[in-house]
């Protein structure tokens, strides 16, 4: 099993024990590695935004997945070899979140809470809402006048 179709039988664990919702199992099935096959332009602000989606639902699962395996006294082999891509993810997300404008943060903000059958306690966890202050300090906005539609 590679590590794509290993993040996709973590996450139907993780669906079918409630913790990840339906939404957040579509986007573990995004094709996350066509998506950054090449780098991503600053114009593809829709792009960005699903691999910022897929990031964070891979490094929060990873998080509850670890403990999931812990609680239930299953081995960890799966955990261990996700815990090196949720770390990457854990640096390379922010630099990317940098990118998005207003609306498509908003939009990455709405999808990480929906993902999650417990969201709203993601609200502390990285990344923040973009109208927390702190944040908006750290992220240079832009504004955008198209509309959003991100194809899930």
């Amino acid at each position: 099993m590679d590590e794509t179709e290993l993040i996709i039988h973590v996450g139907g664990l993780m669906y079918e024990n409630k913790i990840l919702t339906d939404v957040g199992l579509r986007f573990l099935h995004n094709d996350f590695l066509a998506d950054i096959a090449e780098p991503i332009q600053a114009n593809e602000l829709k792009k960005a935004t699903r691999v910022c989606i897929f990031m964070t639902i891979v490094y929060n699962m990873t998080l509850l997945y670890g403990g999931y395996c812990t609680e239930h006294n299953l081995p960890v082999d799966h955990f261990e070899r996700l815990k090196p891509i949720a770390v990457h993810f854990e640096t390379t997300l922010p630099l990317l979140l940098k990118t998005l404008s207003n609306k498509y943060l908003e939009v990455f903000h709405g999808a990480k809470i929906a993902a999650f059958v417990k969201g709203r306690l993601f609200d502390d966890y990285l990344p923040n809402h973009p109208a927390d202050e702190e944040t908006l300090k750290t992220i240079d906005y832009k504004q955008d006048t198209e509309p959003i539609v991100l194809n899930v």
